[in-house]
């Protein structure tokens, strides 16, 4: 164990003692999803499976 790399398991940054978070007072916005979007997009990360699709559907 000498002579083996150790790794560190903390942050060598030190605390700034400010919380987390943006500005007080400030309204955030969220994104809303569309009842009729433009375009429909698989979440996929097997691309073969979803080049398969696109080519079965005439787009790819």
């Amino acid at each position: 164990m000498g002579d083996e790399i150790k790794r560190r398991t903390s942050s060598l940054r030190e605390k700034s003692g400010k919380k987390p978070g943006g500005q007080p007072g400030h309204k955030g916005i969220t994104r809303m999803m569309s009842d009729q979007p433009d375009e429909i997009e698989p979440k996929s990360n097997d691309w073969e499976i979803v080049k398969a699709i696109k080519q079965y559907e005439g787009v790819y």
